[in-house]
């Protein structure tokens, strides 16, 4: 594989049509077809009209006024059914903004998310402004881009990425290539028709990204749980070693979120000479919200077990993000 060559993902007209064709409509959806243009917040780029990093202030508030405005300019407020679809962390801030109260939500029909975990007391805040759960999907630019989505009939947040879409199969390999039992955490594997070819290419690549039998390896950890919901763990490469005990980022951070005057938090693993490494925590606060380190750790240390609970936690004014509102871990790694 040639380092120096970026990863271009070869997609067949198929398969860019293969998860359109697949969604589910939403529980809510009107008998009628809608008089006005419903609309999609596919991604923040789309949404503000700008490439968005969400990492100062300044930027956040100019692209929450633009959102803002969407949602309340009178076509949108007019329509039949709305459609908000992003990840997490612009949930997360919509939540805290001062003018969220202005938006009329009473035709919002569905709320999704995707692009990073869905985080519980997200997800439950913007309910309460909307009444609106945020329903979770999961997939790859690999993958067209989705392999799961919670279906209609699901009435609440689920904490999971909700069932393979239909021709998909998704199966969780151990670090041996063998297929783990139902509960049991894997690599996700996937075969469907909005899968990728291959790298453009990139044999080598493609020799690793794919099993013998056809099947594209994620990167992504998950488990399957009893009703046959895939819930994604973390990302294998994000995974923190504790004494031996495996950390993953995504679990520290939603228990972490759930903190009274946590806005938003993220984890990565340290180097530790007792344990190898160690949980350390950023936390970004919530407006005046008065927290501390000790307020924070208490709280984890509540709710998970004690090899997971962060070593150190620092507080810092943004997390670091993608343009499309992805935590950008790698960059807290180098945070001294």
């Amino acid at each position: 594989m040639n380092p120096t060559l970026p990863l271009v993902a070869a997609l067949i007209a198929s398969a860019l049509v293969a998860s359109p064709a697949a969604f589910p409509q939403p529980a809510a959806a009107p008998k009628t077809e809608p008089k006005a243009a419903t609309t999609i917040t596919t991604s923040a780029n789309q949404a503000f009209g700008k490439s968005l990093s969400l990492n100062d202030k300044q930027d956040f508030e100019d692209a929450s006024r633009g959102l803002i405005a969407k949602l309340t300019d009178p076509v949108v407020k007019t329509a039949d059914g709305k459609v908000v679809w992003d990840a997490n962390t612009l949930y997360a801030g919509l939540a805290m903004h001062p003018r969220i109260g202005e938006v009329d939500f009473a035709n919002m029909r569905l709320s999704g998310g995707g692009g990073a975990a869905v985080v519980g007391a997200t997800s439950a805040k913007w309910k309460a402004i909307t009444g609106n759960f945020i329903r979770e999907d999961y997939g790859l630019s690999e993958t067209s881009p989705v392999l799961s989505f919670n279906p209609a009939s699901i009435s609440d947040f689920s904490g999971t990425t909700g069932l393979p879409l239909p021709g998909t199969d998704i199966k969780l390999l151990d670090d041996q290539g063998v297929e783990v039992a139902l509960g049991q955490s894997g690599e996700v594997c996937a075969k469907g028709p909005q899968v990728m070819s291959g790298y453009w290419n990139q044999p080598e690549a493609n020799a690793a990204a794919f099993t013998a039998d056809g099947y594209f390896r994620t990167g992504d950890v998950g488990l399957f749980t009893p009703e046959g919901f895939l819930k994604i763990v973390d990302r294998k490469k994000d995974m923190v070693i504790v004494s031996g005990f495996n950390v993953f980022p995504n679990e520290v951070e939603a228990v972490a979120s759930a903190c009274p005057g946590v806005a938003e938090a993220a984890c990565v693993g340290m180097p530790d000479d007792k344990t190898g490494e160690a949980v350390k925590l950023f936390v970004v606060k919530a407006p005046g919200a008065a927290l501390t380190t000790e307020e924070v750790i208490a709280h984890c240390r509540n709710e998970m077990a004690a090899y997971k609970v962060p070593k150190t936690v620092l507080f810092i004014g943004a997390l670091p993000k993608s343009t499309v509102g992805k935590i950008l871990r790698r960059e807290l790694r180098i945070v001294v």
